[in-house]
């Protein structure tokens, strides 16, 4: 379904580090305020790092049967 999310996984943690580094800074600088926002980054960066352990794409379907047919060939 969202196989394009999950296949260039590095990008994503890229535009979450990026946008958790820009809330840690206006954090320290300005307040409050954007707590909130690091900590939504936070929970997004947890979700999507458990996200990565559920959901099979499919190019990581075709690995695990082409590794199958290996195994079952030797």
């Amino acid at each position: 379904m969202f196989d394009w999310l999950f296949d260039s996984n590095w990008t994503v943690y890229l535009v979450l580090a990026v946008a958790g580094v820009a809330f840690a800074l206006l954090w320290s600088k300005f307040g409050k305020k954007y707590a909130i926002g690091l900590g939504v980054v936070v929970v997004l960066f947890a979700v999507y790092l458990v996200l990565q352990f559920i959901v099979e794409t499919a190019s990581n379907q075709m690995r695990r049967r082409i590794k199958d047919i290996a195994g079952s060939v030797e």
